[in-house]
């Protein structure tokens, strides 16, 4: 409970096909991200379960807002398939969020997997966000309504991300190269 990863970004990092996983807490370096809606949503309730090779989480940010318990809410799922000693991950996730002022959507989804061979590791990822007209913030997330226009995350109607990288190891260095 409290300010916790969305379920997006449970559904990329989690579910293998970000773009430079080896840096799992920084995400400057992660362009997926903002697509994501960003990675913190306060007043989160989550729920991971776990059985053998699936992993689901699902989460419940509540709003806040007094008089108006929708508005600044969120929900999610994200699911992940990767097989203990397997060469592949495969992921996705949905995530609605409300408005904080007028209750009007924002919804992203994705999928996409990765394949590693030895040191090689290649992923392919799908990324949408789809928001109603005159969505621009939500206050359990990390950005202000200036802050989600400054990422033109506010001024679309729909948008599409599609990833893909391969990632060399090399002793402990990492090569990458992602598009």
């Amino acid at each position: 409970m409290g300010r916790q990863y969305n379920v997006m970004i449970e559904g990329v990092v989690m579910g293998g096909y970000s773009s430079n996983p080896w840096i799992p807490s920084d995400f400057n370096f992660q362009p997926e991200v903002t697509m994501t809606g960003g990675i913190w949503s306060s007043n989160q309730v989550q729920y991971h379960g776990r059985y053998k090779d699936f992993r689901i989480s699902t989460a419940y940010s509540f709003s806040g807002n007094a008089g108006r318990m929708a508005y600044g809410s969120q929900y999610g799922v994200a699911a992940t398939y990767a097989p203990a000693n397997g060469p592949f991950t495969l992921g996705g996730a949905f995530k609605e969020t409300k408005d904080s002022i007028n209750g009007s959507n924002g919804k992203a989804w994705t999928f996409g997997g990765s394949y590693t061979w030895d040191k090689t590791r290649f992923a392919l990822g799908y990324l949408v966000n789809q928001n109603d007209k005159g969505y621009s913030t939500f206050a359990n997330g990390p950005f202000t309504a200036q802050g989600l226009a400054a990422l033109k995350y506010s001024d679309f109607k729909r948008r599409t991300m599609i990833l893909g990288g391969v990632t060399q190891q090399v002793g402990f260095w990492h090569l990458a190269g992602n598009v």
